[in-house]
């Protein structure tokens, strides 16, 4: 898999870290769920993702740990 669209869901919860470990997965769409909880570090420093979109969630931004600068 390499491009994974999951945005525009009723997803709720912390995003689950094993998501990052997805070595073949280019793309990652999580936005207008309602994700809360800190953004996995195997997601943040996964170098293989071209394109990630996690935010915004439909109730804000949903994330403590959040970059100023997400994605490419």
């Amino acid at each position: 898999m390499e491009i994974l669209y999951i945005d525009f869901n009723q997803l709720s919860g912390e995003i689950p870290a094993s998501i990052g470990n997805l070595t073949g997965l280019l793309e990652l769409y999580l936005a207008k769920n309602n994700l809360s909880g800190q953004i996995p570090e195997s997601i943040l420093n996964n170098p293989n993702f071209s394109q990630w979109v996690l935010t915004p969630q439909n109730d804000g931004y949903g994330f403590t740990n959040y970059p100023e600068q997400p994605g490419n």
